[in-house]
Order: C-alpha cells, then sequence, then structure tokens
C-alpha cells in the first residue's frame, strides 16, 4: 500500500459508525464488505497496525502475527488506506471522504526560505488529515532549489536537514543552504560549493578538498555548461525524487479479527459477536447456542471451518441400484442418529390423502393423472450420449403451492405436493422421497434436473444440504437458479455444483449462446460425501459456502432477473445418485 491518508482514532470510530450504519441499511453487498474489512487496517507512528470492530467497538492490535484485543484506544496519529470508499447495491458510492488540496507558496527572493516553507506546509496538511501521501509527495518532488553552480538541494521532511543531488543519488550536505550561494552567482564570483558534493570551497581553490571535483574557471563558460549538464541530469533521473519519503511504505494484513454473520431473521450482514442484528434488533442466535458465521477476509492461510461436522446416514437404495451405504464425518465418527419427524401429521396427512385420491378415482373413474389434462408429471427425453450433456432445455410442469411464510422455500422432503418435480420420464431419472430424504436417480448420462415452480427470486440465500453415496469422477450435484420458467424449456439459467470425486466446485451458466463457465474452484481439503452448500445471489455477485467455509466468489452480470430454482445432477453414466435433505431459499432484499 503506497497511498495512505493520516487519520485520529476517533476518525476511525466514525468511519465504523458508518459502515454499521450502511450494514443496518442493508446497502453493502458481501463481497464489497470483504474488500473494505481487508483494507480497514490502520498503523500508528510506532509501526503497530490496528483496527476497529465496526459494531462491537472493539479495538484490536497485531502482534506478532495474530490480532489481539485492546482495552484502548490508539494514542497517537494513525495512518491508513487514503480511499476507502466501495461501491454499494444501486451503485451508491459508501464511505466517500472529501479530499483537500493544500498549495505551495510562490517563491520569493530567498530560495532556501521558500523550500523549507513549502515543506512545512505539505507535511502540516498531511498530518492534519488533509492531504494523502500521494499528492503530498507529488508536491514534494518539485520542491528543491538550484545554486549558481548547478547543484540541485532538498529538504529531508523528517530531518528538516539539507541534501545535494550527487547525479546519482542523494548525499546530506554538511551544510544548509543560504542566500550566498545564489547571491555570489549573481555577481560573477567563483562557486563557493562544490558542485559534486556540496562541500564549501575555500577561496582560489581549484579541486574541491571533499571530493577532487575540478572547480569551473570564472568567465571561461565552463561553469554555466556544467550547472546546465548536472541540473539535466537530475530531471532525466528516474529515482526517488525526495531524499526522505513523506511515509514509510506500507502492506497491511488481509485478515480481520471478526468474522461476518448473517441474521437468520433478515439476512442482514453483521460483523463480531454482537448479539442483536444492526438492522432488525433481533438475537442472531437463540440462547446458549452460537451464531452462523463465516469467516471474515484472511491472509494466503487457509480458512478453518467453524461449524461443526455433521454426519447422517445415507438412505436405503432400492435393490438392483447403488447399494446402500453410510457416509461417515471425517475422522472416523459413527453417523448421527436420523432426526425425529412429526409421524403424527405425516401418517394423518397420507391418510387423508388417499380417501380423497380414492373418492376421485371413484366419482369421476379416472386415474391419477395430472389434473391439466391427464397428462403425466413429466416429459422430454433425456440426452443419451456417451458424454455428459450440459446443454439441456426440458420442459417445465408446475409443482404444488407454497405455504406463504418468512421462509419462501422450504423442502424437507416431507410432502410430495410440495416437493420439486423431475423434468425427464423414468427412462431418464427418478426423484424419490424416502422419510424426510429425496433420491435423485440417473438412467441415462446428462444434466437431470428437478425444479421448483415457486418461488421466483433474484438475490436470496440458499441452503442446500446433500449427500452422495458413492461419487464418481466427472459427476457434479447440486442446484439451479435464476432460472426462467418457459413453457418450450429452459432459456437461461445458473448451475452449480459440487463434484467429491473430482474435488471441484463449478458454476456455469446456460443462455442463447451456449454454456459458459463462470467460475470453478477448489472443495474445501475436509469435505467429505456429505457437504453442506450455502449460495448468497446479490446482484452480480454470487458467493458458495461449503461446510460453512468461503469456497467460490463470482461476479456475473449476464442473468440479474429473478427465476426459479431446483436440483440438479450431472451424471456421466446410469444409476449415479445423490441424496437431498434440506433444502431452503429466503429472499434478500435489494
Amino acid at each position: 500500500m503506497t497511498n495512505l491518508r493520516r487519520r485520529t482514532a476517533q476518525d476511525v470510530v466514525e468511519l465504523a459508525e458508518e459502515i454499521r450504519l450502511q450494514l443496518a441499511d442493508h446497502l453493502l453487498l458481501r463481497p464489497a464488505l470483504r474488500q473494505l474489512l481487508e483494507r480497514f487496517k490502520f498503523r500508528d507512528q510506532g509501526g503497530d497496525t490496528w483496527t476497529l470492530g465496526p459494531a462491537s467497538r472493539t479495538w484490536y492490535r497485531l502482534g506478532q502475527g495474530s490480532w489481539s484485543r485492546s482495552s484502548a484506544a490508539p494514542d497517537d496519529a494513525l495512518d491508513g488506506p487514503a480511499d476507502l470508499s466501495l461501491v454499494g447495491k444501486e451503485g451508491l458510492t459508501l464511505l466517500a471522504e472529501q479530499p483537500v488540496s493544500a498549495e505551495t507558496p510562490a517563491p520569493d527572493n530567498d530560495p532556501a526560505a521558500y523550500v523549507q516553507g513549502a515543506v512545512q506546509r505539505i507535511t502540516h496538511a498531511y498530518a492534519a488529515g488533509a492531504m494523502h501521501s500521494d499528492a503530498a509527495e507529488a508536491l514534494l518532488e518539485g520542491i528543491y532549489a538550484v545554486d549558481a553552480s548547478g547543484t540541485v538541494w532538498a529538504l529531508g521532511v523528517q530531518s528538516r536537514k539539507w541534501y545535494t543531488f550527487t547525479g546519482a543519488s542523494w548525499q546530506l550536505s554538511a551544510r544548509a543552504l543560504d542566500r550566498a550561494a545564489f547571491e555570489g552567482a549573481q555577481a560573477g564570483s567563483a562557486p563557493q560549493s562544490c558542485g559534486n558534493c556540496g562541500q564549501p570551497l575555500p577561496a582560489g581553490t581549484k579541486f574541491c578538498p571533499n571530493c577532487g571535483t575540478p572547480v569551473p574557471s570564472i568567465g571561461s563558460g565552463q561553469a554555466g555548461e556544467q550547472a546546465v549538464e548536472k541540473v539535466r541530469r537530475f530531471l532525466a533521473w528516474t529515482g526517488d525524487r525526495v531524499p526522505e519519503p513523506l511515509v514509510r511504505a506500507w502492506t497491511p494484513p488481509k485478515d480481520f479479527p471478526e468474522a461476518l454473520i448473517d441474521c437468520p431473521h433478515c439476512h442482514a450482514i453483521n460483523v463480531g459477536e454482537v448479539e442483536t442484528c444492526v438492522s432488525c434488533g433481533r438475537a442472531l442466535k437463540p440462547a446458549g447456542q452460537p451464531a452462523a458465521q463465516s469467516p471474515a477476509p484472511a491472509s494466503s492461510t487457509a480458512h478453518q471451518s467453524s461449524v461443526p461436522e455433521q454426519q447422517r446416514p445415507a438412505p436405503a437404495v432400492r435393490s438392483g441400484s447403488v447399494p446402500a451405504t453410510t457416509t461417515a464425518a471425517p475422522g472416523g465418527a459413527a453417523p448421527a442418529p436420523a432426526r425425529s419427524r412429526r409421524v403424527w401429521w405425516f401418517v394423518g396427512g397420507g391418510f387423508c390423502l388417499l380417501v380423497v385420491c380414492a373418492l376421485i378415482a371413484a366419482v369421476a373413474g379416472i386415474g391419477l393423472l395430472d389434473p391439466f389434462g391427464a397428462q403425466p408429471l413429466v416429459s422430454g427425453p433425456a440426452q443419451s450420449e456417451t458424454e455428459p450433456d450440459l446443454l439441456v432445455a426440458p420442459v417445465i410442469v408446475p409443482a404444488g403451492p407454497l405455504d406463504a411464510s418468512d421462509v419462501r422455500l422450504q423442502d424437507d422432503f416431507e410432502d410430495p405436493a410440495r416437493t420439486a418435480v423431475p423434468l425427464f420420464g423414468q427412462d431418464a431419472m427418478e426423484f424419490d422421497l424416502n422419510g424426510g430424504t429425496a433420491l435423485m436417480t440417473a438412467h441415462s448420462p446428462g444434466a437431470l434436473l428437478a425444479m421448483y415452480d415457486s418461488p421466483s427470486v433474484a438475490d436470496f440465500v440458499a441452503t442446500l444440504e446433500l449427500s452422495i453415496p458413492e461419487p464418481v469422477p466427472g459427476a457434479g450435484y447440486g442446484m439451479v437458479f435464476r432460472s426462467d420458467d418457459a413453457v418450450d424449456g429452459l432459456v437461461h439459467y445458473y448451475l452449480l455444483l459440487a463434484s467429491p470425486a473430482n474435488g471441484t466446485l463449478k458454476l456455469g451458466r446456460w443462455g442463447p449462446g451456449g454454456f459458459t463457465d463462470v467460475a470453478e474452484a477448489p472443495l474445501p481439503a475436509n469435505s467429505g460425501n456429505h457437504l453442506e452448500i450455502s449460495v448468497r445471489a446479490e446482484g452480480s455477485f454470487i458467493e458458495v459456502d461449503i461446510d460453512g467455509q468461503p469456497s467460490l466468489s463470482a461476479e456475473d452480470s449476464a442473468l440479474l432477473q429473478p427465476g426459479i430454482l431446483g436440483l440438479a445432477m450431472l451424471s456421466p453414466r446410469d444409476g449415479d445418485q445423490v441424496v437431498f435433505w434440506d433444502f431452503s431459499v429466503e429472499p434478500l432484499e435489494r
């Protein structure tokens, strides 16, 4: 980092409060917030690095490679990034600070006094936070004086001592620049200082007693030529134009000591271990339970998951398919028992459904067919090529209605009337519910989808839990989002697929121009065959967490309109299977 600005601790507190207010108003996108927190670091005059939690108001100091809380704020001036502005939602520019310029004084008859006054004015402007370091150093590069012999003089901004330019570097001068160096030249006298090292010259000497440089004779024209040549060399020099830097170069660490927390109620982004949401004011976690966190921006060190590993037994697989297996958590832990179900509701609801269906069949004399005209609930053949085909445009058939609630979609795979609808017949795929799970089985290679007809959302947070009984190289498992629901097929959508066998996570986009790879990232090293996938889509930004670990971040503005969602499997063979446990989607405010 080169361009810095000086601030006080109170200035940083006010900036942190502005960040908190932007979070409360849902104006910050998660990728932009991560980038901001990477830059939200400040260095005191002793060289220590500081930062401040936007909501917790906790000061942190970096020492020996790790952050520690400080009970007191830094007590001296802080150098930090000159520009902390960022673009929020709807293109709003946030945290923009007005720049203040400082003008240098006009030259007077005393060049030494002019240089001293100009340097003092510029450094004071930076110290007061009125000027960025780049702007200040650009002005300082033009503050120098040239004496009669062509020697270039400049003042050190830190030491306030004089330097002379030797042709290849700056050299600290043993004496200060004064008016005599210029007045003697106007009277036609011999130079009083060496043009090479700046040391005083005894009267009548022909060589500098310090460096041995010849002293030009008066009236021969040689003095003027040498003076012009020295100035020309200085102007052509590409090194440091100032002998002392205004501020030391600094590259702060990227990691931030506080984690990002999503509010489970309004989905506002919170920073730090705060009890209540900055936006809606409700509790971020139930009593006695930790809040769901995702790590804040980190350096090159790999993220460590703060979410405990979950394990569940794989569901029974029908005979003739892939044998049933048990997916254990990494480390050999035994599978956890299946979660409890509301058995009475399921049995009672199923009994009522059978009664109603029997009455319809008895009165109307028809079978259990599609109410839209006695058509099968799925249509359209799957691709049968030997290579997986992502370019699938199947027909969508409406699924059952969803309850209106804060959770726009919550499928626990208990109710066949409320789940996704497979897009192909049983010759291509099967999608069966089995006691709170959904088993998707491939009977032909290709991209196999099961779609929900609602909700249609653009910005959302989706959570999908799935397990793969037998991971297959080249296969992928995940979801579709921002898809159209045209009657004649899917014209566009995003497709997110995790491939445990390949260790990859891929995001692609299907549209009129074909299939486009948007982003690819490795799966976390400790991920297994049971994955918890979290997708956050806000405008053109798409972020994916695997098992609580940030795994993929992409920016793509091709599909920004609302669309429906679905479950997906890319299968290279017959018999491939994936088990879906839970799928929930909640909209975000834009």
